[in-house]
């Protein structure tokens, strides 16, 4: 369950990540109405999701 969590957490992680990316080089994110900050939150929060039950899953396994 942790392992499953993880990857999709990682994938979630990886679009915002490009959205993110692309707001930047277009300049959408200048515009009043883009949620850039929204979609940086989302982006790191699922980061950290990502990292740390990855790391609780490997913790099961050895222990």
């Amino acid at each position: 369950m942790l392992l499953i969590i993880g990857v999709v957490s990682g994938i979630v992680y990886l679009v915002t990540r490009d959205i993110c990316y692309d707001m930047g080089v277009t300049g959408y994110w200048m515009l009043p109405n883009s949620h850039v900050g929204l979609i940086f939150l989302i982006n790191r929060f699922f980061k950290w999701v990502a990292i740390i039950s990855i790391i609780v899953f490997i913790f099961q396994l050895i222990f």
